[in-house]
């Protein structure tokens, strides 16, 4: 079961990793293209802004959700690491548990957005205008997910007194204090 769910991981992960190199990628090559376009070729040039602020919407949320997965959201580090150890993990803890609500809260405004936006469409490209809110969904879905692997695994570390974690590979890495 265990192997199964590193497989998914894995799979998630390269997923994110290629869909956001090839926004990236698509979101300069548009902010580009719309500067060229403007200044040298004197050509309007609209799907250009619209196809990048699409990819940063989505560059956004993605990342977002890696970051959540590589434990690397914002926090202020340089706090936790000079407390004690039960306030410490206190601390994460509730940080952990901040990052789910935000997730669900950001989960169903998307999902409600999404829905109430179906039938709207852009002007300039006629694309259905909820596709600024889907990457919500996959943000708050994989955030939450991930999240719960990282409340299980700080909960079990501090049981155990050790300092299990998971890197980017889908290994798990053990070390006992």
């Amino acid at each position: 079961m265990l192997n199964i769910l590193k497989i998914i991981d894995k799979a998630i992960v390269k997923l994110c990793e290629v869909f956001l190199v090839f926004s990236i990628i698509a979101m300069v090559g548009f902010a580009f293209w719309q500067v060229v376009g403007r200044f040298l070729l004197k050509l309007s040039t609209p799907y250009a802004e619209e196809f990048a602020r699409l990819a940063i919407v989505w560059c956004i949320m993605i990342g977002g959700a890696l970051a959540v997965r590589k434990n690397e959201h914002i926090r202020v580090d340089s706090l936790t690491r000079i407390l004690p150890g039960p306030v410490r993990f206190i601390l994460e803890l509730c940080s952990h548990v901040l990052v789910v609500i935000f997730a669900v809260y950001i989960t169903r405004y998307s999902y409600a957005y999404v829905l109430a936006t179906a039938e709207d469409f852009t002007t300039s490209l006629g694309y259905c205008r909820n596709v600024f809110f889907m990457p919500g969904i996959i943000f708050g879905a994989v955030t939450i997910v991930y999240t719960v692997v990282n409340i299980v695994l700080l909960i079990y570390n501090q049981v155990h007194h050790s300092n299990v974690t998971i890197d980017n590979t889908g290994r798990m890495n053990t070390d006992v204090a």
